[in-house]
């Protein structure tokens, strides 16, 4: 594994960051841009969710910025971060463009984030579509403005993963909180020239948390005009986290909630995203 260390600065704010590629090649199948939960880094967004292993199993050139400013958050999540959703999205750009220069990577952009990084994931591939081909959409606290201003100029494949119970990125539409992970899924499944009647569901079992009763899946792929694809993977009594995480401690429940490992949002949501397109 190849783990190289750069920088990019927008506006006076400068966002550091980790690009990983497995060893022994120059040629990968894609670039996929992680962007971490509040208050976190790059490091540890590699660390809890093995993105090394993503790198290695998927040959992908892995890109992970840190969050610029003294408040370190992608999105208004927990913490409001003190620049604005274009100054984000610019340094996004940025750090894109200096990781070119470690090492280039031509394919799909697949963009992932959890909480904070999950709502700029979302307005990262609004903006950026179809160059963003597509996003992983992870317990992200979006909110009905930021539903109506994604107008993405092209489709983008979509994953939303997200707790039933989650306190802090409500599942239901919730006022000034949340859009509702289930009118988030129309919104994306429709731009991709879905319908309802596209929509098929299952359900996976989950049987090493006994707080958590079932991991509900929703996709809408065939019959889609665009060839892309959305899906939302429900997780029934989840809480705020990403499902196939690594922490510190291997506990059904943390702070945010119950915790759930019968999806692996790293490698499993990575085959997913590229199943729908992206």
């Amino acid at each position: 594994m190849n783990i190289s260390e750069g920088s990019a600065e927008v506006d006076g704010l400068t966002s550091d960051f980790l690009v990983l590629t497995p060893a022994g090649t120059n040629t990968y199948a894609g670039t996929y841009l992680a962007l971490h939960w509040a208050e976190a880094n790059a490091p540890t967004m590699v660390d809890r969710m093995r993105l090394g292993e993503l790198a290695k199993a998927r040959n992908l050139r892995v890109v992970v910025p840190t969050a610029p400013g003294p408040v370190r958050s992608w999105g208004n999540s927990v913490v409001i971060p003190l620049n604005s959703v274009d100054q984000r999205i610019a340094m996004v750009d940025a750090v894109l463009a200096a990781a070119d220069g470690i090492s280039k990577a031509n394919g799909p952009l697949i963009v992932g984030g959890v909480s904070g990084g999950g709502i700029l994931a979302f307005q990262y591939a609004c903006a950026r579509a179809p160059a963003v081909t597509g996003a992983i959409i992870v317990a992200a606290e979006i909110r009905a403005g930021d539903l109506d201003t994604c107008q993405p100029a092209g489709p983008f494949a979509s994953i939303q993963v997200h707790g039933t119970a989650d306190l802090v990125a409500p599942y239901m539409a919730v006022p000034v909180l949340s859009a509702g992970a289930e009118e988030i899924f129309q919104r994306l499944y429709e731009n991709n020239g879905c319908t309802a009647d596209n929509v098929q569901t299952t359900q996976m079992a989950t049987d090493s948390n006994p707080l958590i009763s079932e991991i509900d899946v929703a996709w809408a792929k065939d019959g889609c005009t665009t060839g892309k694809g959305s899906s939302l993977i429900s997780v029934q009594n989840g809480g705020h986290n990403w499902p196939g995480y690594s922490g510190p401690l291997d506990l059904p429940v943390n702070l945010y909630g119950p915790t759930a490992d019968g999806f692996d949002t790293t490698l499993q949501g990575y085959d997913l995203i590229k199943y729908l397109g992206g």
